[in-house]
């Protein structure tokens, strides 16, 4: 039983490792070619035809702005909730559901730990733009893709107190929560770095970073 599940786990990180190679040259493909954002929509149809390239069928309601999870890769028991990160040198913020259905913190905070989590993972995708200099208007954005499993965020094994935006918790294991009452009871989490970088179970998938120049430079007739 135990080499069965530790083939079984070899196979998953072979799979992994190969969605990460074909999913960042997804997103520098589309960083070559446009210089707008990506947006929460496009993010995900990227992340869903990198996918169907390794033979999977994801599903995938596009569009939909329903709480919890947005794709799932039911041949491997995957569901992600596909988020975009802001990080700095310190660490990981990310959005995630509202919760003003939910009367008490209580509620709210078993919502977050139970039918919320429909998924099994965060995929977030998360930018750090880089000037060469403060006046300088070229510079860079480094891409960094991580998978992390959702039990790595958990609200309610923290202290939670009243602040004037809303809610915050303690910091525990690297992980910070916080509800903003002024966007709909919205849950936010920051993530330290270390924590990121040192918990066995977060993926880290790429990071690549791509110059001003390179932004928006693809040859459209090639292309075509």
């Amino acid at each position: 039983h135990q080499k069965k599940l530790k083939i079984a786990r070899i196979k998953m990180s072979d799979i992994i490792d190969k969605f990460g190679k074909a999913f960042e040259q997804r997103i520098y493909e589309y960083a070559r070619c446009f210089r707008v954002k990506i947006t929460d929509l496009t993010l995900e149809e990227l992340i869903v035809q990198t996918w169907k390239s390794l033979g999977y069928n994801p599903d995938w309601n596009a569009g939909g702005h329903g709480p919890g999870k947005d794709i799932g890769v039911p041949e491997l028991c995957l569901g992600f909730s596909v988020k975009s990160g802001k990080e700095n040198s310190k660490r990981l913020t990310i959005s995630s559901f509202r919760t003003t259905r939910f009367v008490t913190l209580q509620q709210k905070l078993e919502y977050f730990d139970g039918a919320g989590k429909n998924y099994t993972h965060y995929l977030v995708l998360s930018r750090l733009e880089k000037k060469v200099c403060k006046s300088c208007p070229m510079g860079s954005t480094t891409y960094t893709a991580r998978m992390i499993p959702a039990d790595v965020v958990v609200a309610g094994d923290k202290e939670w107190h009243k602040t004037t935006s809303g809610w915050a918790s303690s910091v525990v294991d690297g992980v910070r929560l916080r509800i903003q009452k002024k966007m709909s009871d919205q849950f936010w989490f920051d993530i330290e770095k270390d924590t990121l970088d040192n918990h066995s179970d977060v993926i880290h998938l790429f990071s690549r970073e791509i110059s001003d120049n390179e932004r928006g430079s693809c040859d459209w007739k090639r292309v075509a």
